[in-house]
């Protein structure tokens, strides 16, 4: 997430990238309704378009990495389409949370797709660092982003269930929340978004 996805590298913005973009076949809305809508009090979802993407085809998944050839790496993996959603928090002091719902042709693409995801946020242009966080589910990885502004965080975590590849995004900053605080948060929506899949 940044998941959304999450914090691109460059800071690529879907707005610029979606202008590049066909529109999609509307074949989206089918995985829309597996979008978890259980989120904390206090958080509303913001409308599609509005910082994310909401529907995501190939060439806007690819668009919002910002790396020319992560189209071809989505292709190969068997990329069908994808939902990105936002929800704001209400009250000051919480930060924002993402949720990037991704379907592949088989579990198999799922999986490299999450993989490749570790990588890539793992590498130095990216900035992350792998952590562990408490109860968080055996398969899932948890990365942490630190903000260039002070006391700022970002938390990743990501998972392969089936077909489908799950990157949740939640944003924190010191002293407002601690870390604990902001990783429990993600983990919650990381489990209830598993829970909404068929």
């Amino acid at each position: 997430m940044a998941l959304v996805l999450v914090g691109c590298g460059d800071d690529v913005g879907w707005l610029g990238s979606s202008e590049l973009c066909p529109e999609g076949d509307g074949s989206a809305a089918a995985i829309e309704v597996l979008l978890t809508d259980d989120v904390p009090v206090n958080y509303e979802a913001a409308p599609d378009g509005d910082e994310v993407p909401g529907p995501t085809n190939l060439c806007l998944a690819a668009a919002l990495v910002g790396d020319p050839e992560e189209e071809a790496v989505l292709a190969g993996l068997g990329f069908r389409r994808g939902y990105q959603r936002l929800w704001y928090d209400l009250e000051e002091g919480m930060g924002d949370l993402t949720v990037s719902l991704y379907e592949f042709s088989d579990p198999e693409g799922a999986a490299g797709y999450v993989r490749h995801t570790k990588d890539r946020l793992l590498s130095p242009s990216w900035g992350f660092t792998e952590i562990d966080v408490d109860d968080l589910a055996p398969e899932a990885v948890a990365l942490l982003q630190e903000s260039p502004v002070p006391g700022a965080f970002f938390i990743a975590m990501i998972l392969a269930v089936g077909p489908f590849s799950i990157e949740i995004g939640a944003y924190g900053e010191l002293p407002s929340e601690t870390r604990e605080v902001v990783e429990g948060r993600a983990r919650r929506l990381l489990e209830t978004q598993v829970s909404a899949l068929p």
